[in-house]
């Protein structure tokens, strides 16, 4: 979505439009343009989200949010994340454009290779666990 307001327009040029607070890049926040690392840095932040159940910061309204994109660091992901995983995260959300991965491929193909060493099956392996088990039995026609 776009957040619009009236604090909102105090963080950029009248006219532009702001991407939403909770996953806007720093870059962004500050008035900057937007680029392929702005996507990259939100696409860390929903990572993060996805880990750790919660958004990386919060706040009252959008402005005291995408200010926190800039000046604050978020809390550490749980313990239980793998150092590689924490690794892609952090990397996806460094502050600096220059330091996040430079393209979309290049931060798949690190999180692939993550994967593979972790020993992570591929999606369509997974099977949910709330999913119940297909088995030769379940399949065979009952009269």
């Amino acid at each position: 979505g776009i957040a619009r307001s009236a604090m909102v327009g105090q963080l950029t040029a009248a006219g532009s439009v702001l991407g939403t607070a909770s996953y806007i890049s720093p870059e962004q926040a500050a008035g900057g343009t937007a680029t392929a690392a702005s996507d990259i840095y939100a696409l860390g932040v929903v990572a993060y989200q996805c880990l750790s159940g919660h958004r990386p910061f919060e706040g009252d309204n959008p402005l005291e949010i995408a200010m926190k994109h800039v000046r604050e660091q978020a809390r550490a992901l749980p313990g239980d994340i793998p150092p590689a995983i924490r690794r892609i995260v952090d990397q996806s959300m460094a502050k600096d454009p220059a330091a996040r991965f430079q393209t979309a491929a290049m931060l798949g193909a690190v999180a692939r290779q993550a994967a593979a060493t972790l020993g992570a099956a591929p999606p369509a392996a997974r099977v949910s666990a709330r999913a119940p088990l297909v088995t030769s039995a379940n399949l065979v026609p009952r009269a």
